[in-house]
């Protein structure tokens, strides 16, 4: 079960640290067309972020051994530098992407390294991956990370901002209550932090004249992929059903560019394409909360066979 105290350390904590630096922009200081708005959401999501690691796993010692500690150490700090470079101008826009790709495809092979999938076994000359089932397995989780990455792109560059963050915070919550109701906890944790920066973030932005600009979009979708792919790969009963629902529900949101929904009021398109991801991340937190009902129920002593030391009633 949690505990109280990490809703201190694991929720509170981030929430406070990235609308505190979101805010913090809000100042003279803060530039034309709001840029260091811009950066202020890079930066205060990726500190949150690394408090929910923090909050769960501790600090990481060196080198990393854990696939959220390795996460932490060296793609955190990649995907922040690779995002704020993509601030500067949008000249740079083919190389960011280009970088971008690059990580999504080493991602999978960071969080894994040294597992029972990479690594040849004691008194075996086998793998649990063959060559050509690793690069199956990269190329296909690069697929969908882009797919959900790009999706969510479209739709920030279509001007659907709020959308764009709820959309984001339902995939983080949704993904914590699969991954916690499917025996990794920890895992689940870290998400739930994700999704309440998130919420931070969006509120927080609500406050500054000109909003942000920059959704730290490709922080959270890289984070909800390492936390899929450790789940997916760590945990026996998560299923790659789910983590694929989970991860390719923004692509849904695009069904509300279709001419006869397109074309009402703003305000109902965006809360149509929250719905429509709503929806297909229902799909895979429905059946997951169903299935760890019973081990609530035990926990909780219900539907024991042991008698009551109360006696009859």
């Amino acid at each position: 079960m949690i505990q109280p105290i990490w809703l201190l350390w694991g929720i509170v904590l981030p929430v406070a640290i990235s609308a505190a630096v979101l805010l913090a922009a809000a100042g003279p200081w803060g530039g034309s067309r709001g840029r260091w708005t811009q950066v202020a959401g890079i930066i205060g999501l990726a500190l949150a972020m690394g408090t929910g690691i923090w909050s769960v796993e501790g600090l990481p010692g060196w080198p990393p051994a854990s696939a959220m500690h390795r996460f932490l150490c060296f793609v955190l700090p990649a995907i922040v530098i690779i995002e704020l470079l993509a601030t500067c101008s949008r000249k740079l826009r083919p190389l960011i992407w280009g970088l971008r790709a690059a990580l999504v495809i080493a991602l999978p092979r960071v969080l894994l390294h040294g597992s029972v999938y990479l690594v040849e076994q004691p008194f075996s000359e086998d793998r649990l991956w063959t060559w050509p089932q690793e690069l199956a397995w990269l190329m296909g989780i690069a697929a969908v990370t882009l797919a959900a990455w790009l999706s969510l792109s479209v739709l920030q560059r279509r001007g659907a901002v709020i959308a764009t963050r709820l959309i984001l915070v339902v995939m983080a919550t949704g993904t914590g209550l699969v991954i916690a109701t499917n025996n990794a906890q920890s895992t689940g944790q870290m998400a739930f932090s994700l999704a309440a920066a998130l919420v931070a973030l969006t509120l927080a932005s609500l406050l500054l004249p000109r909003g942000i600009d920059a959704l730290a979009v490709g922080l959270a979708i890289i984070s909800l992929a390492a936390l899929l792919i450790t789940a997916l790969f760590f945990a026996p009963e998560f299923r790659l059903s789910d983590a694929l629902l989970l991860m390719l529900a923004p692509v849904a949101a695009l069904l509300a560019d279709i001419p006869w929904i397109h074309r009402r009021r703003p305000f109902l398109v965006g809360v149509i394409r929250v719905a429509l991801v709503a929806i297909i991340v229902g799909i895979a937190v429905i059946p997951s909360l169903i299935r760890f009902v019973p081990t609530i129920a035990s926990e909780l002593g219900y539907g024991s066979n042991e008698p009551s030391p109360y006696g009859a009633y």
